[in-house]
């Protein structure tokens, strides 16, 4: 190979992994928030700014171009308008890709009345050089809200192995809330509420 190829395989590799733009973004327009994933420090601020306008969570999504998979997405959080203002709270939570931490940090808050939205937990993967996986998760709790939440997060690759510990949290009490896949990895989040 010759020196000039190498330089110009380079040239093109480090333009790809640059992308169009490294700059940090937050964004609001009326009924939705932007935050880019280097950004997720600012979330719970502003979540709970909009909770205090009279703004709750409607939807939540991520996304991220091939280009910035493994460097930075957006996510994407839309809100509609309560009749109250300040009448639900809300708890922001970056996780370890762990179903362990993830159910210990989400019983924790369900403890204090703080239940999943059923979009997240969301699975992601941050980083070029040292990735990052976490879950991101956001939870809501209406302030009048008594029930206590617990969560169970069933991680497997396989079905049928995972079947008897999936039919023993049904047996709990617990019900399906949501289920994400993340590579080869299904994580199935189970809540049971208690008053």
């Amino acid at each position: 190979m010759s020196t000039k190829t190498i330089l110009v395989a380079l040239g093109i590799l480090c333009f790809a992994l640059r992308g169009p733009s490294q700059t940090s973004s937050i964004s609001s327009a009326p009924g939705k928030l932007v935050v880019s994933s280097d950004q997720f420090s600012a979330v719970q601020q502003l979540l709970d700014d909009q909770a205090k306008q009279g703004y709750s969570v409607s939807t939540i999504s991520y996304h991220s171009s091939f280009k910035d998979l493994y460097r930075k997405g957006r996510l994407e959080i839309g809100l509609k308008v309560t009749d109250v203002q300040g009448k639900r709270e809300y708890r922001f939570l970056t996780t370890e890709l762990e179903a362990f931490v993830l159910a210990r940090e989400l019983s924790e808050n369900g403890a204090k009345g703080f239940r999943l939205l059923r979009p997240t937990p969301i699975p992601l993967e941050l980083g070029l050089v040292r990735t990052r996986d976490m879950f991101i998760a956001i939870m809501e709790r209406p302030r009048d809200s008594r029930d206590e939440y617990t969560y169970r997060v069933v991680a497997y690759r396989r079905l049928p192995a995972a079947r008897d510990n999936i039919k023993q949290t049904l047996a709990d009490g617990f019900t399906e809330v949501c289920r994400h896949q993340f590579g080869p990895v299904v994580y199935l989040v189970m809540e049971k509420v208690t008053n």
